[in-house]
């Protein structure tokens, strides 16, 4: 609305909330130069480096969060009725004096709950809730809710509906938005929970289960300080989720986050491959972890006699003493490449106390005349030394054939130096390397029969690759298994970085332990992925968020109990998210009969939106059906311009599709229902519905391809149906 066809009350309002906006905006312009004169201080001081460098870094990210803060900075007003009033944002802003209210409360801070929780049924202390609406700097619009008693009648259950459906019709552009100043009771619990645990987040399509999981993982690193020291780690399905969510966190001024996809979550390895259906199945099923620790096992050195020529004399360690110093190596709960280096620490210390002892056999087998001209020599030798001042502090093994501590470290220096020494030491117990194993394992067929026999033969054959080639998906988690077995830091454990990030450290680091774990279309997670994940946070802090009904990746579960009981027993608990923001009902009525048909077990989310507008169905035939797509399309981009339209279609088509000049444009993207998961678009075209179903746990994959539009889906089919979905009347 103009500012002409505005009642005077609002203007006037908008313009009270202007003066306060740029107040706010002047406030943290000072902070940001304060905060940036005082990390430069920091930076040049000779203060203590370890808290030198944590002042530094706490600096930086409170700089960075108000340099993030300049759109959306505050977005809504408590009214208390107390009288007081309170601004809420997306950062905080101390008033300019010490004994006065923040100018502006954080939205994660416990003050601002209630403006995502009251309703006139429960007001929580507040007479009205305000929600602002800017553009970069300037208002350009107020709505208010009044919360007494006497509207309790005319509660509903959104918060701030106005804004709310304002922000769900806006237009899509390719990148989620930050969803701080419109986030729904239901929404904000989840986000505020404890974060001890396994927390599941049930959640249908358009719920904001994404949104959700990204805010909670900016709350808790406000709200709990050691969680910044190990960050969070945010898991996608795939590069383009990833790409869509890349500027959320930003916005809400975190940068203590490591977002990566499950397949790169092993630094220095690569999948540049895709498993089929059934071998990608096969790969991901928990059994492994027992195959993997049969070939390690297998591995383990034999104790045997170590031999090694020192100054011309074989030394050797017979049978019995590798026993011994093998036994002592493998104490505790090591790795294999742990217990490889204890024992090449112990074999060396005795390597050199037998050489010390060889020397000392030597001179005492001399004759006993000998004895009297070496005791003369040491005698003369110590004269000299108390001569020129000095003090030997050893006498020497060649001179009187007693060793001390120092001559058998010098004797051990040579042998570790020693090539010869080293590579006898290493064929007794050589080094691992996680992808040779892996490659040797895969690559025979009977070493598999031998190792694996949980598998039948045809499995087997259905794994076995050659070796050099390319690492899949699936081979990453067995790669990580296997790292983890043997321990050692190469380059497929850990990889060199520059600069002093949390996010480069911990993402080169395959032994960085995270705080928290945020997990994203979990279900699609396979009994091995989840043996990953888990190892990067030992304390099994997770927010897991996922859709059970959309599960449809090799390997998926079909219920959180069968996800999640192998990896946390019953350490977990369960919440929903019920209200489905984004597609509109008349899609949604339409996906009853497809969740049937995929057997789920778990009530779809309730639409509380309407576009106006029913799905499009259009029947063709094989010669004109891209013609129909391109057609659909193009009308839905021109009638949504400015936002964004997708193709969605199995994999052999979407190919042929990209090509299709008329659907080469930046606001039509196509995609299979895979790589739409998590994504949302102004409208959707799905193509041949009957060739999804076909697919593997196709039903799921549907449900996934109709949900992923906010104002309008079309369908465009070779054939009626399939039964289950109801489209209403086809066109064409």
């Amino acid at each position: 609305m103009s500012a002409a066809g505005r009642p005077d009350g609002i203007t006037r309002e908008i313009e009270r909330e202007q003066v306060q906006l740029d107040d706010l905006f002047a406030r943290r312009d000072e902070l940001i130069e304060q905060v940036g004169a005082e990390r430069r201080a920091a930076a040049e001081g000779d203060g203590d480096g370890t808290y030198a460098e944590a002042r530094v870094s706490a600096l930086a990210r409170r700089q960075h969060e108000l340099d993030k803060a300049d759109r959306g900075l505050c977005f809504g007003r408590m009214d208390r009725a107390d009288g007081a009033s309170w601004y809420v944002g997306r950062i905080g802003l101390p008033s300019r004096h010490d004994d006065a209210d923040p100018l502006l409360i954080d939205w994660r801070a416990p003050a601002a709950r209630a403006f995502y929780t009251a309703t006139a049924a429960r007001p929580d202390g507040l007479r009205r809730r305000r929600h602002i609406r800017t553009d970069e700097r300037r208002v350009i619009g107020v709505d208010d809710e009044l919360l007494d008693a006497e509207n309790a009648d005319a509660a509903t259950d959104l918060v701030g509906e106005a804004a709310l459906m304002e922000a769900l019709d806006a237009r899509r552009t390719g990148s989620m938005n930050d969803i701080v100043s419109t986030l729904q009771a239901e929404q904000d619990d989840i986000i505020r929970a404890p974060h001890q645990g396994c927390l599941v987040v049930q959640g249908g399509p358009g719920t904001g289960k994404t949104a959700v999981a990204l805010h909670r993982a900016a709350y808790l690193l406000f709200t709990h300080q050691h969680l910044v020291e190990r960050g969070v780690l945010v898991v996608g399905p795939s590069r383009a989720f990833l790409d869509y969510i890349e500027q959320v966190l930003p916005s809400l001024g975190e940068t203590q986050v490591v977002a990566t996809t499950v397949d790169r979550l092993l630094p220095g390895t690569t999948a540049a491959r895709h498993d089929s259906d059934a071998v990608a199945e096969i790969k991901g099923r928990g059994l492994w972890a027992d195959v993997l620790q049969r070939v390690i096992d297998e591995r383990q050195p034999v104790a045997r006699p170590v031999t090694v020529v020192h100054e011309g004399e074989p030394i050797t360690l017979d049978t019995e003493e590798v026993a011994e110093i093998l036994a002592q190596a493998r104490a505790g709960r090591v790795s294999h490449h742990e217990a490889r280096g204890r024992f090449r620490t112990r074999t060396l210390d005795a390597l050199a106390e037998a050489v010390a002892r060889h020397a000392q056999e030597l001179i005492a087998s001399m004759e006993e005349g000998f004895e009297d001209i070496l005791a003369r020599i040491d005698a003369s030798m110590r004269a000299q030394a108390q001569n020129l001042g000095t003090q030997s502090s050893s006498r020497g093994v060649e001179v009187d054939g007693v060793a001390t501590a120092e001559d058998v470290a010098v004797i051990r220096s040579g042998l570790r130096e020693s090539a010869t020494v080293s590579a006898a030491l290493d064929d007794v117990w050589p080094a691992l390397d996680p992808q040779t194993v892996l490659t040797d394992l895969l690559r025979d067929v009977d070493e598999l029969a031998r190792l694996a026999p949980e598998l039948t033969a045809d499995e087997r054959a259905l794994v076995v690759r050659e070796r050099g080639a390319d690492w899949s998906t699936a081979d990453v988690a067995l790669l990580d298994e296997l790292a983890e077995l043997v321990g050692a830091p190469t380059e497929t454990t850990r990889v060199p970085v520059d600069g002093q990030s949390l996010a480069a450290r911990a993402g080169a680091d395959r032994t960085w332990a995270y705080g928290h774990v945020i997990v994203d279309e979990a279900q699609e997670l396979t009994a091995m992925q989840w043996r990953m994940l888990l190892r990067r946070c030992p304390t099994r802090s997770f927010t897991v968020v996922g859709d059970i009904n959309q599960a449809d990746s090799p390997g998926s579960a079909r219920s959180w109990e069968s996800a999640l009981e192998p990896s946390f027993g019953t350490r977990w608990r369960r919440t929903e998210l019920t209200v489905c923001y984004r597609t509109p009902h008349e899609v949604m009525a339409c996906t009853a009969g497809v969740l049937e048909a995929a057997g789920s077990t778990v009530l779809p989310p309730r639409a509380v939106r309407s576009s106006g507008r029913p799905p499009g169905h259009v029947i063709t035939d094989d010669r004109r059906i891209v013609d129909e797509i391109a057609s659909a399309a193009t009308t839905l981009a021109d009638r949504y311009a400015g936002g964004r339209v997708a193709v969605i279609a199995v994999a052999g088509r979407a190919e042929q599709l990209r090509s299709h000049t008329a659907l080469v444009r930046p606001d039509v993207v196509v995609i299979t229902p895979e790589e739409s998961k998590g994504l949302e678009f102004d409208a959707v075209v799905v193509v041949d519905p009957h060739a999804i179903v076909e697919q593997r746990r196709g039903w799921n994959g549907l449900y996934v391809a109709l949900t992923r539009c906010t104002q309008e889906l079309t369908v465009v089919a070779l054939a009626d149906g399939p039964a289950g979905l109801d489209l209403g009347t086809p066109a064409g």
